[in-house]
Order: structure tokens, then C-alpha cells, then sequence
């Protein structure tokens, strides 16, 4: 599929739309080659948001029509080289009603190369599953590349991202790997994913920056990832209480840059390995718990009484390349001092980055790797 024109616009290679009152079931898309979309790169556009390689996408609720789609799959299809998104779910959502929101969504399996602005965008759906992706390059070649980020959802209650794979996000306002951003309800998992070397860093939270306000408490999940070359944790929610991160058990490394860590009230920051060369700000008032983290290259913040300032001992750390199976390096090896260190959490998941379970009632390792100790490579 290709939708080459001499000028941007609003124009999508696939485009999937309701434009009725029904529930219309059964979408699929396939083992697709979507590229060379000319849409719209342009985030200060009006229509920024309507052009897409892969695009699904309800009426405005303003127009007074109901329709949603029950059943939308969108798997192993390859997008790459597109002036716009690359594959997105959007609808103009009214609050954070989830009426009128799609059901049993499932994007599985794609790649998205080089698309113009974000990678995969997942909106006004509920319990979407976003697994098995790849987005690398997000935001190339942008008329103006304004705020993106490579994987991410909005307007959408209890998504799950996870197993997935962003890099090289280019420079803009936000350019981070993933993001929960706003109208989320419920909660947001980001789990078992893999980041690198995003411009703006490895998670953005944005759920009070503009649109409907929350009326609901949701609870942010971000555990057993693997981060390399990114020191950037923007999840500050604008000073809203309602909104609370469990950040825990995740592997951050990056060794040539700092971190910078801005937190809503009462998050938990739990079991997370942070490998850097400074600290320029870790939110730890307003309710946080900092609790049992690893520290190397830098102390880690007063407030983390039972943190470990020390080599977590590495296998082979900053070999990760691009694919989810590249980074063995980050397992931990004898000795080292976040093996069954961290703190005990209530629903865990169950399981670490590689598969390895994860006990619910010992202490566990801290770091996104619970499995047996490997050879230190030389």
C-alpha cells in the first residue's frame, strides 16, 4: 500500500472508519507493506492527528454518532517511510466515557520504520493489548516534528504495551520510547519492553497535560523493562494527585548522560537498577517511596534509605543492539548486589524481562533480571 502526493495532507494507506451509530465487528489487517504515505508530519497542523500508514478511527462524539468497532487486529504489517503516523486507533473522545470505545483491540507484531511522526498510537479503546511492536526512527524526516512519542496511548481504559521494542525517537517537545498520556482510565502497563537511545528519554506520563480531566484514580505499571542510553522519566502529572506510577524492577542504563526523574505524589520507585554519571533531579516528596534501588556512578537520593550505591555487575552492559533479544548483557553476574535485595511487591507480574518467575512472597532481585547468575563476559 503507498499514497505518494506532492504535498502533505490528511491521507492514510489504510483507513478503517465508523462513521455510524453501529458496532460494526471482525477488522483485521494483515501482512501489509504500507510506505511512502504522504500525510501530515506537521504536529502544529490542524489535522495532525487524521493521517496514518494503519489507521482505525471513530466519528467526533460531538457529531452525535455512537458507532465503535468490537474486534480490531492489526498484525505483522510493516510501515516504514510514512509523512504521518504510523498506525493509529483515534477518535474524538467525549471525557473519559468509554461508551462508545473500541473493544478487543489487538495490535500484534509490526514494525514501523521512519514514520514522520509517532509509531504507534493506541486511543479510545478498552483493554487494548499493544504487544510485539517495533518502532525505530519515529519522528524522521518531519515537516515539523512537534510533540511524539514511538509507542504510546491515550483516551483508553486498562491498555497493556508490552514486549515491545522503541529506538531513536528523534529530538522534539516530548520523544520519549513510551508514554500513558491523556484520558487514560483504570491503569497503564508498560511491561517487558525494550528502550534505546529516544531523544527525550525512556517514559513520559501525560494524562493532566490537556483534554478531559480524570475522574478516577488510575494506577501507572512500569516494571521489568530494560532502558540503555536514556535518563529521562517525566512523570510528574502536573502536580495531580489522583494520578499514581509503581515504577519497579526495571533496568536503566546510561552510563554517558544523567538522570532526571520527575514523579507524581505518591508514587512508588521500587527495585530499579540506575547506571549513570549524575543525578540532576529525583523527586522524592508530596508521598513518594524510593525504596531498595541500585545506584552506579552516582549516590542515589537521601530518601532511599535502603539504596545500594554500587556496580550491579553486569554481564556485559551497553551491548544492547536493536531487537528485544539483544540484551543479555544486562543479566546479573556473581556477586552482584542486587541479587535477591529488593523490596517484596504485591502483584508483580510474575515474571521478569527473559521469562524468569519472579516470587511473590521472597525477596526478589532488583533490576528487570530474576534468573541464575551468568559468566561475566570479558
Amino acid at each position: 500500500m503507498t499514497n505518494i502526493a506532492a504535498a502533505e495532507g490528511k491521507r492514510s494507506g489504510v483507513l478503517v472508519e465508523n462513521t455510524g451509530n453501529e458496532v460494526r465487528s471482525g477488522i483485521t489487517i494483515k501482512n501489509l507493506d504500507v510506505h511512502d504515505v504522504t500525510g501530515r508530519s506537521d504536529r502544529n497542523a490542524a489535522d495532525r492527528y487524521v493521517s496514518a500508514g494503519i489507521q482505525v478511527r471513530l466519528p467526533a462524539k460531538a457529531s452525535g454518532l455512537t458507532g465503535y468497532f468490537d474486534g480490531v487486529t492489526i498484525e505483522d504489517n510493516s510501515i516504514r517511510d510514512v509523512k504521518s503516523m504510523g498506525i493509529a486507533i483515534v477518535g474524538s473522545p467525549n471525557g473519559d466515557d468509554t461508551i462508545n470505545h473500541n473493544r478487543n483491540v489487538v495490535v500484534r507484531g509490526n514494525s514501523v520504520l521512519r514514520a514522520a511522526a509517532d509509531s504507534i498510537l493506541i486511543g479510545v479503546s478498552v483493554d487494548p493489548l499493544v504487544e510485539r511492536n517495533l518502532s525505530y526512527d519515529a519522528g524522521h524526516d518531519a515537516v515539523n516534528r512537534g510533540a511524539i512519542a514511538g509507542i504510546w496511548a491515550y483516551t483508553s481504559a486498562n491498555p497493556v504495551l508490552q514486549f515491545n521494542e522503541s529506538a531513536r525517537t528523534e529530538p522534539g517537545p516530548d520523544s520519549m520510547g513510551w508514554d500513558c498520556d491523556w484520558g487514560i482510565t483504570g491503569s497503564c502497563t508498560y511491561q517487558y519492553n525494550y528502550s534505546h537511545e529516544n531523544a527525550g528519554g525512556f517514559y513520559l506520563e501525560c494524562l493532566t497535560c490537556f483534554g478531559p480531566a480524570q475522574t478516577d484514580t488510575p494506577e501507572l505499571v512500569v516494571r521489568y523493562n530494560v532502558s540503555q542510553g536514556e535518563g529521562i522519566v517525566n512523570a510528574g502529572s502536573g502536580g495531580n494527585a489522583k494520578v499514581k506510577l509503581e515504577m519497579y524492577n526495571n533496568t536503566l542504563y546510561n552510563p554517558g548522560g544523567a538522570f532526571d526523574i520527575r514523579l507524581a505524589a505518591n508514587s512508588t520507585v521500587a527495585n530499579n537498577i540506575f547506571v549513570g554519571s549524575s543525578l540532576t533531579r529525583f523527586d522524592t516528596d508530596r508521598g513518594i517511596t524510593v525504596d531498595r534501588n541500585v545506584y552506579h556512578g552516582f549516590a542515589g537520593p537521601a530518601a532511599d534509605a535502603n539504596a545500594i550505591n554500587a556496580d550491579p555487575l553486569f554481564a556485559n552492559p551497553g551491548t544492547g543492539g536493536d531487537g528485544l533479544d539483544t540484551v543479555d548483557g544486562y543479566k546479573l553476574t556473581a556477586g552482584s548486589p542486587a541479587i535477591a535485595a529488593g523490596r517484596i511487591i504485591s502483584g508483580n507480574g510474575g515474571r521478569d524481562y527473559w521469562g524468569n518467575a519472579v516470587s511473590g512472597t521472597a525477596a526478589p532481585n532488583i533490576g528487570a533480571y530474576s534468573g541464575p547468575v551468568v559468566a561475566k563476559k570479558p
